[in-house]
């Protein structure tokens, strides 16, 4: 999977990209290729762009693309940020990694993946329409109580009726629908994808992420700490900090805590610097209470975000 010598080195990475963004083919998810797409740009990363244009055609790829093209469609491609490295390099947090039982060197690339997943995945990122099995149902659940149903094209109505017969037959045609689509998907001993070809619903899988290749949207900063959080937290869940017995010093055991520094760490906040500190960094240094990210995870956990998707963690 990999062709430089990163693997072991990725091991935190894979695990959390295998739970958020794992592959799908229109019928199954795989294990994910966000690691390999991280380890390329890791070290690109470290290549000027000439560099990276002609590593890149070494290992056979951009092959009708010159130097002047991809110098033109690339330049402007953002490079994995690592420019908080110093921040990483603190003390009390490189105690707190260890005291997680943690690889210091694998949680460094599991920051720079998370920080880089998110913000490519909620800055300037693709705008992502409802999916269209999300539509189909609510579709469904409308069409239970409809007494009339009105068809337009171009905004102007072409089509309306309130005979009831007729919008009985549209309400039994979408339980049909339905009933068939989960027929084939929740039966192992078939072919879902030849199944659905074969009586016309493969887009209703293939077509349901609708995403718009000339639309992109920036999703507000508290949603990006928000998955940010998720996302470590998540590998954090199953880890419990114990202070070694040569650190003395404090140690940020709580696991909220933990996260709210590398969110500082990372430069996830829209507070200047000053700021940003204060609120996220150094109550865990004053021993002061603080629960912004708990008030953060409440408040978004059960909400729905717009849609969007990826451009270079994409498949």
């Amino acid at each position: 999977m990999f062709k430089d010598n990163n693997h072991d080195l990725l091991e935190y990475v894979i695990e959390v990209a295998n739970k958020f963004h794992p592959s799908f083919d229109g019928i199954d998810f795989s294990q994910s290729t966000d690691p390999m797409t991280f380890n390329n740009r890791y070290i690109e990363s470290r290549l000027d762009l000439r560099e990276r244009y002609d590593r890149m055609r070494a290992m056979g790829f951009l092959k009708d693309y010159c130097w002047e093209t991809y110098e033109k469609n690339y330049a402007d491609r953002g490079i994995l940020d690592a420019s908080f490295l110093n921040k990483f390099l603190d003390e009390q947090l490189q105690n707190t990694i260890m005291a997680y039982g943690l690889d210091v060197s694998k949680f460094w690339y599991l920051l720079l993946y998370v920080n880089d997943y998110v913000k490519d995945t909620c800055v300037n990122a693709f705008k992502v329409g409802a999916p269209l099995l999300d539509e189909l149902n609510e579709m469904n659940e409308k069409l239970s109580d409809t007494t009339e149903v009105i068809f337009k094209k171009d905004g102007k109505k072409k089509f309306s009726t309130d005979r009831k017969e007729v919008v009985n037959i549209l309400k039994i045609a979408m339980r049909h629908f339905i009933h068939d689509y989960n027929n084939i998907v929740e039966n192992p001993d078939v072919n879902i994808r030849e199944r659905l070809k074969e009586i016309g619903l493969d887009n209703v899988i293939y077509n349901s992420r609708c995403l718009n290749w000339n639309e992109f949207v920036t999703i507000d900063m508290s949603y990006q700490q928000y998955k940010f959080a998720e996302m470590m937290l998540y590998f954090l869940k199953d880890k419990k900090g114990t202070t070694p017995p040569l650190i003395k010093e404090k140690i940020y055991k709580e696991k909220n805590f933990f996260v709210s520094m590398l969110l500082y760490v990372v430069g996830l906040y829209s507070e200047d610097e000053e700021t940003a500190k204060t609120k996220w960094y150094e109550p865990y240094y004053n021993d002061k209470d603080n629960r912004n990210l708990s008030y953060l995870v409440a408040k978004y956990k059960n909400r729905k975000f717009p849609h969007s998707s990826p451009k270079i963690y994409w498949e």
